[in-house]
């Protein structure tokens, strides 16, 4: 076996139409496991028993098979959720399902163009509202939240909480995030 990096790798699921190991170079598989990244990024794909050792478990075709079946319905619901919270106005929330979606893996071209669709309709959105407000912790990114009263709401929050991180709240001018007093 070729000496691959599997750290931090998971098992998404079977892949029929790669029949030769990446690891081994064994050909006339009936097909290798796809091994993902945190992003959900296919690294690479494997025979059963190259993927077994990889990953120090033991893993059959049918465990992949599982897997997969699983990964396709998590991804299914996320979107889902994402076009409820959509239709509702949480356009914070909908951005968030939709980035989980994408790091489960979107293996296949019709989960690939779902998303995109659904993420087109959430920048859409956006782009709409009269104003875009956020907040930011301790000085790392801005999480966008959907209103000026959800962020007031987080800072409020911070000030009476016993570990009292700073919070601040930014509202989105020009494309950029400044700091903005509520």
């Amino acid at each position: 076996m070729a000496a691959i990096d599997t750290t931090g790798l998971r098992a998404v699921g079977m892949n029929d139409e790669q029949t030769e190991c990446d690891a081994c170079g064994r050909t006339e598989l009936r097909g290798t496991v796809m091994l993902a990244d945190a992003d959900g990024a296919i690294v690479y794909r494997l025979g059963t028993t190259c993927a077994s050792r990889a990953l120090g478990i033991r893993l059959t075709r049918r465990d992949a098979t599982s897997i997969e079946l699983a990964r396709r319905s998590r991804v299914a619901n996320l979107t889902r959720s994402a076009r409820a919270d959509l239709t509702h106005g949480r356009l914070a929330s909908a951005a968030e399902h939709l980035d989980d979606a994408v790091r489960a893996g979107l293996l296949h071209a019709t989960e690939a163009a779902l998303v995109a669709d659904v993420r087109a309709l959430v920048l859409a959105a956006r782009e709409a509202l009269p104003q875009r407000w956020g907040f930011s912790r301790d000085g790392h990114a801005v999480v966008e939240l959907d209103s000026r009263e959800q962020v007031a709401e987080v800072v409020a929050r911070a000030a009476t909480a016993p570990y009292r991180t700073e919070v601040v709240a930014h509202r989105l001018v020009d494309g950029a995030w400044v700091p903005a007093t509520l």
